[in-house]
């Protein structure tokens, strides 16, 4: 892609899965790891707010913190359509990801 000349120019998404929630992708781990269920909870945007003002990691997750209380999917047709990609199959992400850290 980087060679191609329709690529200069425009910024590009990597073709991607279907959305899945954080959780989705917590249950599929652990299911992949046969582990336990794992409780999954949400910490108030607030909270993040005030402990970025200790922790610079914190501060910036404060910044961005609406990519996790709104929809935000990000639309990669164009990239799928100008050169053909797909993403690799999420069933192969995770087992990819579990492998890698065994």
């Amino acid at each position: 892609m980087g060679k191609d000349e329709r690529a200069w120019g425009h910024a590009w998404h990597v073709p991607s899965n279907e959305p899945r929630t954080q959780r989705q992708v917590v249950e599929d781990i652990t299911h992949a790891v046969e582990g336990s269920e794992i409780q999954v909870q949400t910490i108030p945007s607030a909270l993040v707010a005030f402990l970025g003002l200790f922790n610079g990691l914190l501060r910036e997750v404060s910044e961005t913190v609406y990519q996790f209380d709104q929809t935000f999917i990000m639309n990669d047709s164009a990239a799928r359509e100008a050169f053909g990609f797909e993403p690799t199959p999420w069933d192969d992400v995770i087992k990819d990801l579990v492998t890698a850290y065994k």
